[in-house]
């Protein structure tokens, strides 16, 4: 579990200094004091060790986002509070920024295309906290306009939000 814990650490800190783009397997397992093999023997891949730096720094995010929800007992207000969590983290998270400002990290694959592993999983368990009629279909279009957002916003923050919980709030509400 330590090298699992110590690869994912490198990979990270890679990530961050922007070596990620041309650093080896090898240079990972160096890095993180142990051999390419079990590298590959804990991830697999480059592929598989990107996710897993991806998957815990969703993990935060799912944390983040259910405990910010759950001080809310409105549906709609609970996913605004999940929203706003997410956007501040997201703006102050050096992966997440990385991510979404530099290609050289390989992380904005993970919310976007390639995001199966790290968003669904999110809005599900969002999506459970709520527990409403419609809830997955709100939390799923929540995060990813929230996603959206954190690519190319153009509006603040605290108006998208208001906009997205303005457009939910019908679903909840049993209204068109």
């Amino acid at each position: 579990m330590v090298a699992r814990d110590d690869l994912r650490r490198q990979a990270r800190a890679m990530m961050l200094s922007g070596a990620w783009a041309t650093a080896s397997m090898a240079d990972v397992a160096a890095a993180a004091g142990v051999s390419r093999q079990t590298l590959y023997n804990e991830y697999g891949s480059r592929e598989g060790l990107a996710t897993a730096v991806a998957i815990e720094t969703a993990v935060r995010f799912r944390d983040g986002t259910l405990a910010a929800a759950s001080r809310e007992a409105d549906p709609t207000h609970a996913i605004a509070a999940a929203m706003r969590w997410a956007l501040r983290e997201a703006r102050h998270d050096p992966i997440v920024v990385a991510a979404l400002t530099d290609d050289a990290t390989g992380l904005l694959p993970y919310i976007t295309t390639r995001s199966g592993s790290v968003l669904p999983p999110i809005s599900a368990d969002l999506a459970d906290l709520i527990d409403r009629p419609g809830a997955p279909w709100a939390c799923e279009v929540a995060l990813r306009l929230t996603v959206s957002h954190l690519l190319s916003a153009s509006m603040s923050d605290d108006e998208f939000v208001d906009a997205v919980s303005g457009l939910l709030r019908p679903l909840f509400l049993g209204t068109p």
